[in-house]
């Protein structure tokens, strides 16, 4: 029997984190979380806050990465 596995993401404003779960056996494979310190956040203003999409999207990418190489799951 072929194993399923689905990818839960957090992004939140410290990091993201990511969960690699095997829908087959109902059990997480592993858990992540990048950066290890808080993602930069900007303030223009006072009571502003904002921050780089991109640094989200290659936190992300990190992330799926770190899972598929904790795991050695094919990412096929």
């Amino acid at each position: 029997m072929k194993n399923h596995y689905s990818i839960g993401y957090d992004i939140g404003s410290s990091s993201i984190k990511a969960a690699l779960y095997n829908a087959s056996t109902k059990k997480t494979e592993a858990i992540v979380r990048h950066p290890e310190t808080e993602m930069e956040i900007s303030a223009a203003e006072v009571g502003w806050a904002e921050q780089d999409p991109a640094q989200w999207w290659n936190n992300l990418i990190i992330c799926t990465h770190k899972l598929l190489a904790m795991t050695g799951i094919d990412a096929s």
